[in-house]
């Protein structure tokens, strides 16, 4: 349960902090990428597991609900992952993905500026320009893997294309739960034969969908591939998905800039090796975009060396608390 990892205070503080100095309306957000509620989405509010569900979704909430991060409007954007699909496609999946925007459409209204991005089960896109210089592209790669028809796939593609085509200067980031590339395990890390036995409960499960060179993943990319030849390549494309935190260079014309894996808010796993790997940190931590007036645009690593979780029950909040200090940066880069 992520309530109970110090990789919360920690990422609150630095909200509240940022928000304090930035001292603007919106400078600063926050993109939780995916598998907000773990691991069976936000069930039903009559259902025995809602008070835990909703416990750990608020806890995320809460980092819009600081002074600073109220007073200047800091916003906090949910997009879905698998798990808050509870792992089921249509209907029965969909309709988690509806409790959860449902929730935080009522936590707005108490005045916390939180959202679900894009709206739930929809064959759409999510778009925020910052200023003249960047435009984020949030997508749900969930919903094409779990809760899509070939017709809200041709309408997403659509509005990507023409988001793409429309950025004018902008520097174009790309958010989606699964990322581009992964040297981890949905990227391919633990090798087939290794792992015959739990490959076959997995495929039994349909996990093995979720995974990045699963056929339905690797038509999403061919065609958004497509689409980056015909506008613009992005500068970032980050996702979650894979328990770890790496940055990879591009090594094809045809793959985004940099491709980030941010993926270790509340479990960590190990992480290999992948051309064009710049950084790789198997503990927690997150990642932090900061754009320039000039257009820069600077990325830092938030990380703790700590491999361990706190306990879920007993003394979890001082675990919480004293796990704060072990986060630092860890690694920085410009990338523009």
């Amino acid at each position: 349960a992520i309530n109970n990892e110090p990789i919360l205070p920690q990422l609150a503080s630095d909200v509240e902090d940022w928000s304090a100095r930035l001292a603007r309306d919106s400078a600063v957000s926050v993109v939780f990428l995916g598998d907000n509620v773990y691991p069976a989405g936000l069930r039903d509010s009559t259902d025995p597991g809602f008070p835990l569900d909703s416990t750990n979704l608020m806890g995320q909430v809460a980092i819009a609900a600081g002074p600073n991060a109220r007073r200047f409007r800091s916003f906090v954007l949910f997009l879905p992952g698998n798990h808050d699909w509870g792992q089921m496609p249509a209907p029965a999946g969909r309709k988690r993905v509806e409790n959860e925007e449902a929730f935080l459409a009522r936590r707005h209204t108490e005045g916390l500026s939180v959202a679900l991005l894009p709206l739930a089960a929809k064959p759409g896109i999510g778009i925020v320009d910052v200023g003249s210089d960047t435009r984020i592209i949030i997508l749900d790669t969930a919903w094409w893997l779990l809760g899509s028809s070939e017709a809200g796939q041709r309408a997403l593609l659509t509005s990507l294309e023409r988001a793409m085509s429309s950025e004018g200067n902008r520097s174009v980031i790309i958010a989606s739960h699964h990322p581009w590339k992964s040297a981890a395990q949905h990227g391919g890390l633990v090798p087939f034969w290794q792992s015959l036995g739990l490959r076959y409960l997995l495929a039994r499960s349909g996990a093995l969908l979720q995974d990045l060179n699963s056929i339905p993943y690797r038509q999403f990319q061919h065609q958004v591939s497509d689409i980056f030849a015909r506008t613009t390549t992005p500068l970032i494309y980050v996702g979650g998905h894979d328990h770890a935190l790496q940055v990879i260079d591009a090594v094809d014309k045809s793959e985004p800039q940099f491709m980030l894996v941010s993926g270790a808010g509340s479990k960590t796993a190990d992480v290999g090796v992948t051309d064009g790997m710049r950084f790789r940190h198997p503990g927690p931590g997150y990642m932090r975009v900061m754009i320039l007036k000039d257009g820069g645009v600077l990325l830092f690593v938030t990380a703790s060396d700590a491999k361990g979780t706190c306990p879920t029950k007993g003394q979890s909040t001082p675990c919480a608390q004293s796990g704060v200090a072990d986060f630092h940066t860890t690694y920085t880069q410009r990338l523009r």
